[in-house]
């Protein structure tokens, strides 16, 4: 924000975007007076030549160019509502350290009774005070342990978690059938339920597919959440957000020495708006199909409750991909979910086609192999018999 306001950006705080007039490209403000004890409220326009909306999920700017049916009347944006809550919990050491799982692993939890899933992603040990780190390394060295401070995000229906709150049992009831293998830790158990009444809940989010990531007759761009807000059960809406920053930037780098003087202004406007969308477009929407439709709503969240098929595909890809030593690659969810280098449009296509084609292909292929056989082997007992 410092460097932005020493280049000349004008910040300014406690302006809410009211309307805009498309037409004329002016954007009308809603000033409220923070000194003002009776919330006092002024508006002002303000033309512009680019108007950029990173106003999230339920982005101001996007409905407005969706209910313009003058300028904007090709654009249109689709919402699917997620009604889950959620929270987070950090543990300073992983219950499951020095245990007989991968270090560093990721666990995952369900339970079909809730509707609930839990993950829990291994994070590096805060450092502390060095005489006592520099003990407890000896101490894990000792035995043979690293350990790792672990969170836990936790999901639950809409209204679930607020629930929990109101009873007498509390928290300790729905956490014990969801994670087991912490249940018998009282310690570990209580730790978390502490966090849990402490904390905020959080809700869930809309998916989002906009028509396009901006529209250039009314020189508006969309960016993160506005364009292509997802559910947070992929873990991916910020890391989408911030690479559409960078490919934004990019083209605006690859468009800057076409600016030639004020006349050419609004051409150069509606150029950056379609080399953007262009560039941006497949891949934001992309990334909203594999949350809706590749770890799904809250109906078939987890897998107690993903579909038979759905299973099996990823249970065949996991397979293929330890017999093939790595030929075929990992489930695609899984890839985007573990950081590897792989875009939201590639992930699509194989989640959602190549990938149930593969593991068809190779039960199909298992299935005659095995018939040969058992016809050579039926054939060969017949021969001997006669």
């Amino acid at each position: 924000m410092d460097a932005a306001i020493e280049s000349g950006v004008r910040v300014h705080y406690q302006h809410r975007l009211d309307d805009v007039d498309f037409e004329t490209k002016v954007a009308t403000f809603v000033i409220m007076d923070p000194k003002s004890t009776e919330k006092k409220e002024t508006t002002v326009d303000v033309h512009y030549d680019l108007l950029i909306g990173a106003d999230g999920s339920k982005s101001k700017l996007r409905n407005l160019m969706v209910a313009d049916k003058k300028i904007l009347k090709d654009f249109t944006a689709r919402t699917e509502d997620d009604s889950m809550e959620y929270q987070v919990v950090v543990l300073s050491e992983s219950p499951f350290d020095g245990t007989n799982f991968p270090d560093r692993s990721v666990h995952s939890w369900n339970n079909k009774e809730y509707n609930a899933i839990c993950l829990g992603f291994p994070l590096a040990k805060q450092q502390s005070n060095a005489h006592n780190e520099d003990e407890n390394n000896n101490r894990n060295i000792k035995e043979g342990i690293s350990r790792h401070s672990m969170l836990f995000a936790i999901v639950f229906p809409e209204g679930k978690l607020a629930s929990f709150r109101e009873t007498e049992d509390g928290y300790r009831a729905p956490l014990s059938a969801l994670f087991p293998d912490v249940a018998n830790d009282e310690g570990r158990l209580s730790e978390i339920e502490q966090q849990l009444k402490e904390n905020q809940i959080a809700n869930g989010g809309l998916c989002v597919w906009s028509s396009s990531l901006g529209h250039d007759g009314a020189s508006t761009i969309l960016l993160g959440d506005a364009s292509s807000g997802m559910w947070p059960s992929l873990g991916q809406g910020a890391n989408c957000a911030l690479e559409s920053v960078a490919v934004f930037t990019q083209c605006l780098d690859e468009l800057s020495k076409k600016k030639n003087g004020s006349d050419e202004e609004d051409f150069w406007t509606r150029e950056l708006v379609q080399k953007y969308n262009d560039a941006r477009f497949e891949d934001v929407t992309a990334a909203v199909d594999l949350t809706y439709g590749g770890i799904g709503a809250r109906k078939s969240r987890g897998r107690l409750n993903a579909p038979l098929s759905y299973k099996l595909q990823f249970v065949g890809m996991m397979l293929l991909n330890k017999l093939t030593f790595g030929l075929v690659p990992m489930p695609a969810l899984l890839q985007v979910m573990k950081g590897k280098k792989i875009s939201y449009s590639t992930a699509r296509k194989y989640n959602f086609y190549y990938e149930k084609v593969i593991v068809l292909g190779s039960l199909v292929g298992t299935i005659a192999a095995l018939s040969q056989t058992w016809s050579q082997f039926s054939c060969g007992s017949i021969g001997n018999e006669l």
